[in-house]
């Protein structure tokens, strides 16, 4: 059996590896937080009744679900996302990249939280 379109398929499908360009990460960094808000309202307003959650209702169900909306986020924008990086990448660039170098070796957007 080839398998061969199969894993062409599933590598041209696959997101983008994240940036190790300091200023493109940042700017990536910073989607990914907006994203992962949106997500996390939507899912949120989801919900129909108790227990209704995609994990549950029990103790450990908002931390699944932070750690759910993080990583939709983090895929979403290395698949494109909504096109926020790019343009806050040349903003960033035009505007001071020095600055989000430093602000990347301090730990990125997390470290402004």
């Amino acid at each position: 059996m080839d398998t061969t379109g199969i894993s062409l398929a599933a590598r041209m499908n696959a997101p983008a590896a994240p940036s190790l360009d300091p200023v493109r990460r940042t700017a990536e960094q910073f989607e990914a937080f907006f994203l992962r808000d949106i997500v996390g309202k939507m899912r949120d307003s989801a919900r129909m009744g108790v227990g209704e959650g995609m994990f549950g209702d029990d103790a450990g169900s908002s931390t699944y679900s932070d750690f759910f909306d993080q990583s939709l986020a983090e895929h979403m924008v290395r698949g494109g996302g909504l096109g926020l990086a790019p343009v806050l990448e040349k903003l960033i660039r035009k505007n001071g990249g020095a600055e989000a170098a430093n602000l990347q070796r301090k730990g990125g957007i997390d470290a402004l939280v």
